[in-house]
């Protein structure tokens, strides 16, 4: 009882604290996770706890997720993560004379398939990237088998993939897509295993492994993982006009499948490829224009026109932009600096600023309500009221300062063309020839894998 009184106060706390954090959260198919009946998940590990975190408030279901033990220490941290219905297990690394210990969890595992309960495991461990599923480890393929194999089970244990993708694991605000993949059929692999249990637990990892790569975006090495990056920074936004509705995911998906395509196919095409966008990039960088829309026409009048809107718009918000950095500034930075402080591996950062901010945020807008209450003598209701519009202060300020940064980019780029046109032809120029060179590429792709390549946009 006091478990799930637990529970159910803090699957609200961190629903409303990842529903902040992230921009936008997408689930596909969530039709795919069974509303009842015992369900294992298996699931990539990008970020370590944010996708606990997404898992467990975004699938419908309560789940107990298997954790490394080293989560359970020190106690009141253990307490915590039993009362929420983790479990632990004992990793070779962490604790080589412990492992006959997991399965005691297995076990108690299979008691909750038998309350038609939910478990969640990250097959792979700790995950050090987000553009690869690192070589799954057979643990979860023996406990699907070993459930499944108990007298009266067969059939009754629903193995489902969950993708997650994040736009930027390291960045507040980052969209994030989890994607739910078809139920695993576990029939052929129990018939194997009366033959062949080591076997049969291989091919049913192979199978896990092919299933949650075709669910995010999976690059096989972190250099063709740059150049991925460095095309989508050019050329998503063209991809988005010339498939309108598809989704980032897609569109990267099949960018990058397009690129290891290539790299077998014809790697010098790939190797110019690269370094063309790379020097382009470059070029951009030593100009101050990373961050500006080259595309746009840039001249004296886009140069009094975004003038304007610095002025106009700026002084207009001002007022509640610089509000909202007074009651949000110190607890954004602090969380910022425990991030860094504490998570020197990306994989950790986004969780750390998430659990931080959830402590740091409430206890922050209650020093500022006594302040205010003591300190200014203002009233409690007074007090209530600016607490209450802390949070969507905060958001306006962030996004105020955003569009300042983007506009001050394209005054830049304005003045550059100003002063230079000649330059920005150039680099315009260039950016046509390689939008060229994608959609060439693109079209090859498509015509060699037997797919239909859409009608192109006009010319840039």
């Amino acid at each position: 009882m006091i478990g799930s009184t637990v529970y159910a106060a803090l699957l609200t706390l961190v629903r409303a604290v990842v529903g902040s954090y992230f921009k936008r959260i997408t689930v596909r198919n969530l039709e795919r996770i069974p509303s009842s009946g015992p369900l294992l998940v298996i699931a990539n590990h990008p970020a370590t706890l944010s996708e606990v975190f997404l898992l467990g408030t975004r699938l419908g279901r309560r789940f107990h997720f298997l954790a490394g033990s080293f989560i359970f220490t020190p106690w009141i941290r253990g307490v915590i993560a039993r009362a929420c219905g983790a479990l632990p297990v004992y990793r070779r690394q962490d604790h080589p004379d412990l492992t006959y210990r997991n399965e005691e969890v297995f076990r108690e595992c299979h008691g909750l398939f038998d309350r038609n309960g939910a478990v969640v495991i990250f097959p792979e461990g700790e995950s050090l990237t987000d553009r690869r599923i690192l070589p799954l480890k057979t643990g979860a393929a023996r406990l699907a088998l070993g459930y499944e194999s108990l007298p009266g089970r067969k059939g009754t244990l629903s193995v489902v993939p969950v993708g997650v993708f994040f736009s930027d694991r390291m960045q507040f605000q980052s969209d994030v897509v989890l994607s739910v993949g078809e139920r695993l059929d576990l029939a052929p692999f129990l018939s194997r295993g009366e033959q062949d249990p080591q076997g049969a637990v291989r091919a049913l990892t192979e199978v896990m492994q092919r299933s949650l790569e075709a669910l995010i975006l999976n690059v096989p090495n972190d250099v063709i993982a740059e150049f991925v990056h460095d095309v989508e920074r050019l050329y998503l936004e063209d991809l988005r006009e010339r498939r309108p509705g598809e989704e980032d995911l897609e569109l990267l998906r099949r960018m990058a499948s397009c690129i290891l395509y290539f790299q077998k196919a014809d790697p010098e095409r790939v190797y110019s490829g690269w370094r063309r966008t790379l020097a382009y990039r470059r070029k951009l960088e030593a100009l101050g224009l990373a961050r500006a829309d080259v595309r746009q026409q840039a001249d004296r009048r886009a140069a009094m026109r975004s003038s304007l809107r610095l002025l106009i718009g700026g002084l207009l918000g001002a007022v509640p932009a610089a509000a909202g950095l007074i009651l949000n500034y110190v607890p954004y930075r602090l969380t910022n600096l425990i991030a860094l402080a504490t998570t020197p591996r990306a994989v950790l950062f986004s969780a750390t600023r998430i659990v931080a901010g959830a402590v740091i945020f409430p206890l922050a807008y209650a020093l500022t309500g006594a302040a205010l209450r003591f300190g200014a003598g203002w009233s409690w209701p007074v007090i209530a009221g600016v607490l209450a519009l802390s949070i969507p202060l905060g958001f306006f300020a962030y996004l105020y300062f955003r569009w300042i940064a983007r506009e001050r980019a394209t005054l830049h780029m304005a003045v550059i063309a100003w002063r230079n046109r000649h330059l920005l032809g150039r680099l315009r120029a260039e950016r046509k020839d390689l939008i060229r060179m994608f959609d060439a590429a693109r079209r090859d792709y498509l015509e060699a894998v037997g797919e239909e390549a859409p009608t192109p946009a006009p010319a840039l």
